[in-house]
């Protein structure tokens, strides 16, 4: 990457609930990416309360150079490890990273290449190889974000970066993957400027998404009609 297209620092957050399978192979794809799109850099694992051996482990990856861990003693869930992130971040931009490694580090530099002047850069999943339940519930989620909350973008629940001053002091309220809208409808507020762009998605190599069970699916439902209901009477 051209070198006057570095950003000025980056923080690689990424948040992890029972992720041991896969959080190594994740953190160490971040160090060797970081470097090559920001001056100074570091990644910051968020151990949502896990009850494997990701405490541990984390513990045990925080021993290299630029990472950090930060374990919390309660489960806050995804949107509790979204808030820690942004207020433990200690550079100017923030991506946040998946542990469960369908979001490949090497992707990082086509989100700071897309960037312009934008505040936040979504990225955009392509060839998505998801099951029919899985598909089911990302149009269902889509037709809510883009038709009742307004927020007409490709792809709402994926990586993104974003300026950390930002999202810096947000109220983060949504514990599940509508975390995403409302953090959007709250920076949305706050005048962001948004860019979009195409990124890989690969897929899951161990365990399975929680976003899939019936009642996370129900409770993100609630959630995303209450975001909607303060958008409607202005109290978000």
């Amino acid at each position: 990457m051209d070198r006057a297209k570095l950003l000025p620092g980056l923080t690689v957050a990424i948040p992890a609930y029972n992720e041991e399978a896969s959080l190594e192979a994740v953190v160490r794809a971040c160090v060797e990416a970081a470097p090559g799109v920001a001056e100074a850099w570091e990644v910051l694992i968020v151990d949502d309360a896990s009850t494997d051996g990701t405490p541990a482990l984390a513990d045990r990856l925080a021993g290299l150079p630029g990472v950090r861990v930060i374990h919390h003693p309660e489960n806050r869930g995804f949107g509790g490890s979204q808030q820690t992130a942004f207020e433990s971040a200690a550079q100017p931009f923030i991506v946040l990273v998946p542990g469960d490694g369908q979001f490949p580090a090497s992707d990082i530099p086509v989100l700071v290449e897309g960037r312009g002047s934008a505040d936040i850069v979504l990225g955009v999943r392509v060839h998505r190889e998801d099951p029919l339940q899985r598909r089911v519930q990302t149009r269902a989620l889509s037709f809510v974000t883009r038709q009742l909350l307004g927020l007409r973008f490709r792809d709402v629940n994926w990586v993104k970066l974003y300026r950390t001053e930002l999202v810096r002091g947000l109220c983060i309220e949504s514990r599940r993957i509508g975390v995403d809208s409302e953090v959007l409808l709250k920076t949305k507020a706050r005048g962001a400027r948004f860019a979009e762009v195409e990124v890989s998605y690969l897929p899951r190599s161990a365990g399975k998404a929680a976003s899939t069970h019936l009642p996370t699916v129900l409770r993100t439902a609630g959630e995303l009609f209450g975001l909607w209901l303060k958008l409607k009477t202005g109290k978000l």
